[in-house]
């Protein structure tokens, strides 16, 4: 279902933010955890992107939202920012995964780098990938943005 349309019909939502596994014993964990979370009937659930994914890797987080759709019925909000050549094949997996709802982050710098330097075909702004998503899919979006994260 749709944020939109769960937030019109109940307040206060429930969610829950299940953080890619990396490794077979984190597969097996993210799945007990979600197991056991599950009878709270969560509004929706999110899962990040790997910080500092270089656009055109598969990313864990692929893994997590669709496990969580096909296992579990539930709904995430999946995070994207790659690069334009490969942002469009994963807006049309997550089209096909049944995904309804997108929050859309710049994302963060690989661990120890300081500041964010985009990849050279990235997009630089949180803005400019919703107006590429935005005319094309039909996703629910969310924004998350940070302070000083402003264009200047």
């Amino acid at each position: 279902m749709r944020l939109s349309q769960i937030w019109k019909i109940k307040r206060p939502t429930v969610s829950f933010e299940f953080f890619p596994a990396r490794t077979p014993e984190g597969v097996t964990n993210l799945e007990r955890v979600i197991d056991q979370l599950y009878y709270l009937e969560p509004d929706f659930v999110g899962s990040p992107s790997e910080p500092g994914a270089p656009p055109g890797k598969a990313p864990a987080s692929w893994w997590t939202s669709s496990t969580m759709i096909r296992s579990w019925r539930l709904s995430p909000i999946s995070p994207v920012w790659f690069a334009p050549d490969y942002i469009e094949s994963i807006l049309e997996d997550y089209q096909a995964l049944g995904v309804e709802n997108l929050l859309v982050v710049r994302g963060d710098p690989p661990h120890g780098q300081t500041g964010f330097v985009p990849h050279p075909q990235s997009f630089g702004h949180t803005s400019d990938l919703l107006s590429f998503i935005k005319p094309e899919f039909p996703f629910c979006l969310g924004v998350a943005v940070t302070r000083g994260s402003h264009r200047g």
